[in-house]
């Protein structure tokens, strides 16, 4: 399995390799740490390596919204076809379809479905028809978001039923401490049952509220924050930067002793809030169109004051994801008119703010 991009730090991810490989006695597992921490992801990768990559062999009891974690990871692969945002597409599709394929008996338990995820190749010339087509079928199963009662009953079949290949069965559930006492309660007897060759993964933000019986039966990992690093180089991304191509952002920030370059920052600061919050502001444009006259920094081209601009309104953009991620649908498509952007200018000599008035279109 080619993880071409890691969430978790190494440490960790060498703890639950060496964990898994050498205890192998199904206790349950909890991944713990907030949002967007890469716990799903883990879970993900552990279920696939355990269980063969069998088709159904792995079951997911989401809380998220399914479909929409999954349309965002689609419009994010098809506007920045790349191999991570393809591995964040295919994880996206096989947890939809571990959602799925417990309720979905007919048709999905087909395993051609969950072949064709795996086969998505970047290089193949038909992957986007290969998605689309992917995406129609999958989507057209639904989802339930929470674990009922009525699923304690199917994770408890689903666990007795016979492996090939010596393989495992994987049962990933999710807000675990979001689970009424009625069904956590059953949930702590299935776990006490114990099942040969089944493996719980227990997902939470919020440990400290799971069931106390429940967390003195698990082995628990703690998943910290996803490290800036790791965020900025997914971001860049979503730039069109090459991977040899080092951003020069650090150098216009030295600069922000100019108090006029820093009245550009400050301005490109405000014209995102003003394009996130969609509040009027008639003065925006004119304050923006105020940097480009001659006696603004006039040691800087309309050019460079533009650049400038963009980069630090690139630079926000960037750090609105590293907050919220899950924001990484509407992050994309101002880079995309961010990109847009630059190109008219640069490319097209278009009138620079007539180029930063469309981003907010």
């Amino acid at each position: 399995m080619n993880d071409v991009f890691s969430l978790i730090p190494n440490s960790l991810d060498e703890r639950l390799s060496i964990d898994l490989n050498i205890e192998r006695n199904d206790s349950p597992l909890l991944f713990s740490g907030p949002h967007s921490s890469g716990k799903l992801y883990k879970a993900i990768e552990i279920s696939r390596k355990l269980t063969c990559d069998i088709a159904g062999n792995f079951i997911f009891f989401p809380y998220r919204n399914m479909l929409l974690y999954l349309k965002s990871a689609k419009n994010v692969f098809e506007q920045y076809p790349s191999e991570p945002t393809l591995f964040s597409l295919r994880n996206s599709l096989i947890s939809y379809y571990s959602s799925v394929c417990l309720d979905n008996d007919e048709g999905i338990s087909n395993s051609h479905l969950y072949h064709q995820i795996l086969n998505l190749d970047l290089s193949k010339n038909d992957i986007n028809s290969s998605v689309e087509e992917i995406y129609s079928e999958i989507s057209s199963y639904k989802f339930t978001q929470g674990l009922v009662m009525s699923d304690v009953d199917k994770i408890s079949e689903f666990s007795s039923k016979f492996t090939v290949n010596n393989s495992y069965r994987i049962v990933i559930i999710e807000a675990v401490e979001l689970l009424n006492q009625s069904v956590s309660n059953a949930m702590l007897k299935t776990l006490e049952e114990g099942f040969d060759k089944t493996l719980f993964i227990l997902l939470s933000t919020a440990p400290q509220q799971i069931m106390k019986t429940i967390l003195s039966r698990v082995k628990r990992y703690n998943f910290p924050p996803v490290s800036n690093e790791i965020k900025q180089k997914y971001f860049s991304i979503f730039s069109n930067k090459k991977n040899n191509e080092t951003s020069d952002i650090n150098f216009y920030l030295k600069k922000m002793a100019d108090k006029k370059i820093e009245k550009i920052a400050v301005l490109a600061n405000d014209y995102l809030r003003y394009i996130l919050d969609k509040k009027k502001d008639t003065d925006i444009i004119n304050r923006i169109n105020d940097i480009f006259q001659k006696d603004f920094i006039e040691d800087m081209s309309q050019k460079e004051k533009f650049e400038l601009f963009l980069k630090q309104l690139s630079h926000s953009l960037e750090k609105l994801f590293t907050a919220h991620p899950h924001f990484y649908l509407k992050t994309t498509q101002l880079m995309k008119k961010i990109n847009k952007a630059n190109l008219m200018v640069n490319t097209y000599n278009e009138n620079p703010v007539q180029a930063i008035e469309l981003i907010s279109m």
